[in-house]
């Protein structure tokens, strides 16, 4: 994991669409026990537009189009400063096929898991749920 310890949801918002049962854009900022924040914007309706933002106590990364990106996608980093950062590039992916792919292969492999990732995960998501009004 990036950082340690869980995060905090300082704010979040959201727009759900007219048309779906779904949120048509979601806007959150986090912060872990050391000050580092992370800053997101997902949108179902505007999917090129996504972008994620981390600012730690000794750089920035920024990543656009984080999720399923329809080709190659870029993300930036720097050790602090104002320079643009260092520019890496990621071929096209299907993250779900990845995402099932781990899975399988943790299970295969008969390794414990203790679920301590997907558990702080989880709990990030209901609170930005939470703070942007989706769930009571």
């Amino acid at each position: 994991m990036l950082f340690t310890g869980a995060p905090k949801v300082l704010s979040a918002t959201a727009i759900m669409s007219d048309h779906y049962d779904i949120e048509k854009q979601v806007d959150a900022t986090l912060q872990w026990p050391n000050g580092e924040t992370l800053s997101f914007t997902v949108s179902g309706n505007a999917a090129l537009c996504q972008a994620l933002t981390v600012l730690g106590s000794s750089g920035w990364a920024k990543l656009s189009v984080p999720v399923n990106p329809p080709e190659i996608t870029h993300a930036y980093w720097a050790n602090g400063g104002l320079q643009e950062g260092t520019k890496v590039s990621f071929p096209p992916c299907n993250q779900y096929k990845l995402m099932i792919d781990d899975f399988v292969s943790l299970a295969e492999s008969k390794s414990k898991s203790d679920f301590l990732i997907s558990q702080i995960v989880t709990k990030a998501i209901n609170e930005i749920q939470q703070k942007a009004g989706l769930i009571i």
